[in-house]
This record gives structure tokens, sequence and C-alpha cells, in this order.
């Protein structure tokens, strides 16, 4: 983004952060109960994982955590570059 502020950038940062840690902790809290649910009441063993369906809510997480590996990867290389 050329002539946009990065000052701007690193402020908006940390509420982003928060909502993207905020949403993984629910869809924790919801994918944990439905799986168990899943496993016990639709009688598929084990198998459940496998319906395209029951992981539409399991990829947002994926993308959330990955996001946080990678902010944390950027940042440890951002201190590193800093000394």
């Amino acid at each position: 983004m050329i002539g946009y502020s990065t000052v701007e950038i690193e402020i908006i940062q940390e509420p982003i952060l928060i909502w993207i840690l905020t949403c993984r902790w629910f869809l924790t809290v919801g994918i944990l109960p439905g799986s168990w649910w899943a496993h016990h009441e639709l009688g598929r063993g084990g198998w459940w994982f496998r319906d395209p369906v029951e992981n539409a809510s399991f990829m947002p997480r994926v993308l959330a955590t990955a996001h946080e590996n990678g902010r944390s990867i950027v940042d440890a290389d951002a201190d590193s570059r800093a000394e």
C-alpha cells in the first residue's frame, strides 16, 4: 500500500488480533461438543469428520491458527532484525 502509514497499520493490528482470538475461541467451544455429539449420536464411528459439511466450521479455525502462527513468525523476525 503505497502512501499508507505503517503507524496506522500497527495501531489496528492489536484489535484485529483480539477479534481473531475471540472468534477462534468461540469456534473451538462450538466444534468440541459438536464433534463429540456427531461421534456418539450419528453412529458413524470415528469417520464423521470426512463429511465436508461437518468440516465447514473447522476451516475458519485452521485459518485463524495459521494467521496466529504466521504473525508470531513475522514478529520474531522483526525482533531479530531490530537487534
